[in-house]
């Protein structure tokens, strides 16, 4: 009965010169994760704004490698330059045995100025 963990992201957490350009933001497990639970409700890109007051959905095109217990979240659109993003996992998200997330996953950067 043990949670799925984050074994590692790109961007990295507090990343403060992620590219415009982002194709994906990668989140990898520990374990198989239950890709029924992987979903555009699950799994969302917050865009704060350059000073954190916004919180506007971006949307993008969700997937997960089973191969190597990866979920790939690629914006349809660029990423502004200087805006602070958080990308959340919810814990509504399992692993293959029904095991949820312990928290959410917050994984907060900001997009490089130039």
């Amino acid at each position: 009965k043990t949670p799925p963990v984050v074994i590692s992201s790109n961007p990295s957490q507090s990343a403060l010169d992620v590219p415009q350009n982002l194709e994906a933001i990668k989140i990898i497990f520990s374990e198989s994760m239950n890709e029924s639970t992987i979903t555009n409700f699950n799994i969302i890109l917050y865009d704060l704004g350059p000073d954190k007051k916004n919180e506007r959905i971006v949307h993008g095109k969700l997937s997960y490698d089973a191969s190597t217990f990866t979920i790939s979240f690629a914006p349809k659109e660029s990423l502004t330059r200087g805006n602070f993003y958080e990308f959340i996992v919810y814990s509504d998200v399992t692993d293959t045995a029904g095991n949820a997330l312990e928290n959410d996953v917050v994984l907060k950067f900001k997009v490089k100025n130039e």
